[in-house]
């Protein structure tokens, strides 16, 4: 997922790396909170990706929303609008997840949710088993 929508002036730098870096098989879901972006949910459209949108300004509940509408997904990944990926960047993102799970350098949050979510380093989420 990325959170869009208030810095157009690097959409054309951004989604084209995001584009270019971004195997076909991952749903990338743009989400902007407080505002609706004509050209966002164009550019969604063009790539065959997803655009969600609240009216209310709230990064937290439209971050929930697309990781409730993407129950589906094994692993997420959050990033930002003014964050330029490079190659191999998600690949890299799983691997430290697989490793941080494994060497148990991360554990769980205390919550209703921790048992379905669990956050990784730096921009990944994935899901547990349980």
């Amino acid at each position: 997922m990325i959170l869009a929508g208030y810095k157009p002036f690097l959409y054309e730098d951004v989604f084209a790396r995001v584009k270019a870096f971004t195997s076909k098989h991952y749903d990338v879901c743009i989400i902007s909170s407080g505002l609706f972006d004509d050209r966002l949910n164009e550019l969604a459209a063009q790539n065959d990706w997803s655009y969600l949108s609240t009216a209310q300004n709230n990064i937290l509940l439209i971050q929930n929303l697309a990781i409730m509408l993407h129950e589906q997904a094994e692993l997420l990944f959050k990033i930002d609008e003014d964050i330029f990926i490079t190659e191999g960047v998600f690949d890299t993102l799983l691997k430290t997840a697989y490793y941080v799970q494994q060497h148990g350098i991360l554990t769980s949050v205390s919550s209703r949710r921790s048992s379905r979510l669990t956050a990784t380093a730096m921009f990944g989420f994935w899901k547990s088993s349980a």
